[in-house]
């Protein structure tokens, strides 16, 4: 049931920011939005954190991040995201913000001092790749 619960609360502020974003576009993103959750597709848009020069965005700038987000395209012709697409892109924030406030968390509690070096014997640096898969167009040794 909570989980129904859920996705009908997902679904209705999916349904408000899609009716509200055509109503008022230009306005203010804080009336829809919590500071964590603009500022955080604030700084996924722009790979930088928000900075209080950059100014607050607009309704329809956020949207649209949240609908990239969701998987909207965002070509020039496609419009506003719609409900569907602002659901998905609103649950994925959901775990962005969670994500980022651990994220701050930990930072808090980290003294600031050089990473320790791995233990003897482990690996230093990026995993190797995985094996490539076999051409298709390769010959069957008995064909």
């Amino acid at each position: 049931m909570k989980a129904i619960t859920l996705a009908t609360q997902v679904a209705l502020r999916a349904v408000r920011l899609r009716d509200q974003v055509k109503q008022t576009p230009q306005g203010s993103c804080q009336g829809c939005f919590s500071q964590a959750e603009w500022q955080t597709l604030f700084a996924r848009q722009h790979h930088r954190a928000w900075q209080p020069e950059d100014g607050v965005p607009t309704l329809e700038q956020v949207v649209r991040w949240l609908g990239r987000l969701g998987g909207h395209l965002g070509r020039k012709r496609d419009g506003l995201p719609g409900a569907e697409v602002l659901g998905r892109g609103l649950y994925a924030l959901t775990l962005l913000v969670e994500g980022r406030h651990l994220g701050k968390a930990e930072a808090a509690q980290q003294p600031s001092q050089p990473e320790a070096p791995p233990p003897a014997g482990q690996r230093v640096g990026p995993a190797p790749s995985p094996p490539k898969p076999r051409s298709e167009t390769h010959q069957h040794p008995h064909g």
